[in-house]
């Protein structure tokens, strides 16, 4: 998996339309969530669209993620954003940072952690 902040997940630019996954083939499930905006479940990650345009992918963590070209082990990622992000917090059961654009699902028992990328300003209202 690869992040550029605020930018992309896995050369998928945040901002663009549905049209961009189309190499990706056919979502496995595809909703309305509670905010109305689109869910394109691929199973290992759920893009989201808000009024067509590319804000958010949730995926499992994986045993490495590459961050703005710097690879960072899954299981030492909370660790890494702790310290390079200023901006970091622990809030609703997410470990967020937002210079990077990322949050990790403390909550999950699951050892992969759900993960979320999203784009600039995204989750800029939770605290």
């Amino acid at each position: 998996m690869t992040i550029r902040s605020h930018k992309s997940v896995d050369n998928i630019a945040f901002g663009a339309t549905r049209a961009a996954l189309h190499n990706i083939g056919t979502p496995v499930r595809e909703r309305s969530n509670r905010l109305g905006e689109l869910e394109l479940d691929y199973g290992q990650i759920v893009y989201r669209f808000e009024h067509d345009r590319f804000v958010e992918a949730t995926f499992p963590l994986p045993a490495v993620l590459e961050i703005d070209g710097q690879q960072v082990e899954g299981s030492s990622l909370i660790a890494f954003l702790r310290q390079h992000d200023p901006c970091f917090r622990e809030v609703h059961g997410f470990a967020v940072a937002p210079s990077f654009g990322l949050a990790v699902d403390l909550d999950d028992d699951d050892p992969s952690r759900w993960t979320t990328a999203f784009a600039l300003g995204r989750w800029d209202k939770i605290k």
